[in-house]
């Protein structure tokens, strides 16, 4: 199993954004030619700051996402930053998975596809301040796909951090 975060083990507290071109959430992104199925297996989601908007965690997809950045492409930006495994020290190979925490854009918006049971209120106090997603196998991302991680809408001062653990297998032979 590997966990999916950036190199000091959390993604940075940021805003959770509508799914746009202009991206800029968390994105897990398997690359064409990787010959591996991203399955995510949680998504944690901690507020840290500002005013909550009333709203949803969300997961949308980017279908024929590439293999490669660069203008023209599906992701023409992104700052991409290593995946650490969860069994820390253990002798677990390097992801393949591309995860850009922060920093990414898309030539076509993301399509919303699944809504997640994280859900916030106005204030701190008004529901849970963390929330958590099990995927229990409900989504697998091939190679060529994102995941990107969005709110139902826009949150521009409230910060979060974000936690993705998932696993990576290898595509089965005829599919």
């Amino acid at each position: 199993m590997r966990s999916l975060r950036n190199a000091d083990g959390t993604a940075p507290a940021q805003a959770i954004l509508l799914t746009a071109t202009t991206g800029n959430n968390l994105t897990i992104w398997n690359p064409s030619g990787s010959n591996t199925i991203f399955i995510p297996i949680s998504l944690t989601v901690a507020y840290v700051s500002g005013t909550l908007a009333v709203g949803s965690v969300v997961i949308a997809t980017q279908l024929a996402a590439g293999s490669g950045i660069g203008t023209g492409a599906p992701i023409p930006t992104a700052t991409l930053v290593a995946a650490k495994p969860t069994m820390r020290g253990g002798k677990v190979g390097n992801s393949v998975m591309n995860f850009a925490p922060t920093t990414v854009t898309f030539t076509t918006a993301p399509v919303v596809e699944y809504a997640t049971s994280i859900n916030y209120c106005t204030t701190a106090t008004g529901g849970p301040s963390t929330g958590r997603e099990d995927f229990n196998g409900k989504l697998a991302y091939y190679p060529g796909s994102a995941m990107v991680v969005c709110y139902s809408v826009t949150t521009t001062t409230a910060l979060f951090i974000q936690s993705v653990v998932g696993i990576e297998v290898p595509i089965p032979p005829g599919s």
